[in-house]
């Protein structure tokens, strides 16, 4: 904010904000223990209150620095509708206003030094007295009678008027200095089912991964691969992702592995080992569990390799040596057994 205010003592100083937000019968602040440590950092030292006692769901905080705290997060906490019969998974309307800068009027009702400062007879100014910490002190002589009249000014706002000069009864005798204002909304908030939302977010996420699994597969399509991990560049579905890591980890940890050994691009590369931190990050003990698990298959579909061609290895041997015989040689729909038919329907076999 490059806006100043007038402060209290006349100088200028950076703006205030405050704000207030009402609620629905039923929703209330955020107790610290059930606050997450990413909103906690978001919060920092702002201190939240009640309206009033009885009036949980009306918060107000302020003023607080507007350099500092531009964005203000309110920290909301749902009631239940399983414990609570008088709320149901619906919407629900809430009201939000923010202010920055002073206020004009103090709570006695006098004014501040933040707002204008009117006449308050008519007639010629007749003299105008600097104070010495500030503001003026403003003498009206009423041209008719004669009768003189006082106005303070406190410091902070700047003089309109001038001595001889004649002004009207309530006219303006300084600028006005407030730089500040206030607005307002409404929107809508939903109380839904977790239950619910976390199947209809586990759908949809098993939907797009089992997309992006097929396309980290495949790597002739480079751009398409790319393109894909960029999705962990957004905020929401890492956030989804993150959360639901437990499933989703296990499924497309293949194929990020032989992306980091395999893949020929440099760009697929790099944006497969940030996807890898991400995970690593979120959950190191899940990370490790699904890394010694692809590890072992990746042995086991070696041994599986190596015995599959050491029984080819064998199968062009046999055929071979019957070569120059009329016997059959057979391979089973096992392929780690060969079997060898001779024309007098005995049977030698090979096996693994």
């Amino acid at each position: 904010m490059q806006l100043k205010q007038t402060l209290a003592n006349g100088k200028k100083g950076a703006l205030n904000v405050g704000a207030v937000l009402i609620l629905p019968e039923g929703f209330e602040l955020a107790p610290p223990d059930r606050i997450s440590p990413e909103m906690k950092e978001k919060i920092g030292n702002l201190f939240f209150q009640s309206y009033r006692p009885n009036k949980k769901n009306i918060l107000v905080i302020g003023p607080v620095p507007g350099q500092k705290y531009s964005e203000i997060i309110f920290p909301i906490l749902s009631p239940d509708p399983a414990t609570k019969k008088d709320v149901h998974f619906l919407k629900y309307p809430i009201y939000v206003g923010g202010n920055r800068g002073r206020g004009q009027i103090y709570p006695d009702g006098s004014k501040s030094n933040n707002t204008v400062y009117n006449a308050t007879a008519a007639g010629i100014v007749s003299r105008i007295i600097r104070k010495e910490k500030g503001g003026y002190e403003i003498t009206i002589t009423d041209a008719s009678d004669g009768r003189q009249v006082v106005d303070i000014i406190p410091p902070g706002p700047e003089l309109l008027v001038s001595e001889g000069e004649s002004i009207k009864f309530d006219q303006p005798l300084t600028s006005n200095p407030n730089v500040g204002g206030f607005g307002q909304g409404d929107a809508e908030i939903v109380l839904q089912d977790p239950l619910r939302v976390q199947g209809l977010l586990f759908f949809l996420a098993s939907v797009i991964l089992a997309q992006i699994f097929l396309v980290l597969k495949k790597k002739q399509f480079e751009k398409v691969a790319e393109r894909a991990l960029f999705l962990w560049n957004n905020d929401h579905i890492r956030n989804l992702i993150t959360q639901n890591r437990k499933v989703i980890l296990p499924i497309i940890f293949p194929a990020l592995e032989e992306n980091t050994q395999s893949h020929w691009n440099q760009a697929v590369q790099s944006l497969t080992l940030n996807v890898r931190k991400t995970f690593s990050d979120a959950d190191q003990t899940l990370f490790d569990e699904c890394l010694v698990r692809f590890q072992e298959d990746q042995i086991k579909e070696k041994e599986i390799q190596e015995k599959r061609e050491s029984t080819w290895r064998r199968l062009e041997e046999v055929a071979a040596s019957k070569a120059v015989s009329n016997e059959a040689v057979l391979v089973s729909r096992f392929a780690s057994s060969v079997a060898i038919a001779t024309n007098t329907n005995s049977q030698s076999s090979v096996g693994s």
